[in-house]
């Protein structure tokens, strides 16, 4: 279960790393070539299965450029620190083995974007959509008039309202994201729940697949919850709603 957590977790940090400034790329520079390719990179993104997209990246930079490993968490030769959360990350983190956390983050960097390009697509996409919708707002039109520069309107009074519909999204994402890890952690020999899930399921082992999800209905219950209380941090509307139906 950690190495699956932490693999999701790994690739909702480029969902919101790279979908997010794509998306206002796009609406800063609506209906211009920056606009169009962010669009086809979204298409590709949400088309591509991810599995197809894991075998491209193990192609491209482990046989091809042979700069990043393809399979497992850490390299044979690699000591893997002593297990206090089963990330291995915030394990090496925690212990300030920096060799390891290096060799970790070289073997999550692959797996874990073959997930996110799903939700990279879909981020940029929605995020682009609610930015052109706030840009038609009066207080835009008037920041304009003021001289404030394009770029301190869009990420200063623009990206907060507009990131209202992608967070709402983002727990669906996650469990997009769970659902990706299937196939994606068979491909790279990622010892997690989906690989374990899908020995289940060959193996006909009923009470295990069971277990595997309940465990991903738990974890998608969880996560939605957080975002339902995020939304209602960053939008007051709906903190005045709830208090109001009270």
């Amino acid at each position: 279960l950690p190495a699956t957590v932490e693999l999701v977790l790994m690739a909702i940090v480029w969902v919101l790393v790279l979908g997010v400034p794509l998306g206002v790329l796009a609406a800063r520079y609506k209906d211009s070539w920056v606009d169009n390719l962010v669009r086809v990179m979204a298409f590709i993104g949400v088309a591509v299965p991810p599995f197809v997209v894991g075998l491209f990246l193990q192609l491209t930079f482990s046989y091809l450029l042979g700069i990043l490993p393809t399979t497992g968490r850490l390299s044979l030769m690699t000591p893997a620190p002593p297990l206090r959360t089963g990330l291995l990350l915030l394990d090496s983190l925690i212990e300030g083995d920096f060799s390891a956390l290096g060799d970790a983050l070289k073997h999550i960097i692959l797996p874990s974007f073959a997930i996110a390009m799903t939700g990279i697509g879909q981020i940029a996409r929605l995020t682009r959509a609610s930015m052109s919708d706030v840009a038609n707002q009066d207080y835009i039109e008037a920041s304009r008039g003021f001289g404030i520069p394009n770029r301190v309107i869009a990420f200063k009074y623009m990206l907060k309202p507009a990131s209202i519909a992608p967070l709402t999204i983002l727990g669906l994402t996650f469990a997009s994201e769970l659902s990706n890890a299937f196939l994606v952690e068979t491909v790279f020999a990622w010892p997690g729940l989906a690989k374990y899930g899908i020995r289940a399921i060959l193996r006909k082992d009923f009470n295990a697949v069971m277990g595997v999800v309940l465990i991903i209905g738990l974890a998608f219950v969880i996560v939605n919850l957080i975002v339902d209380i995020l939304a209602g941090y960053v939008d007051p509307r709906i903190r005045i709603k709830h208090e109001e139906g009270e």
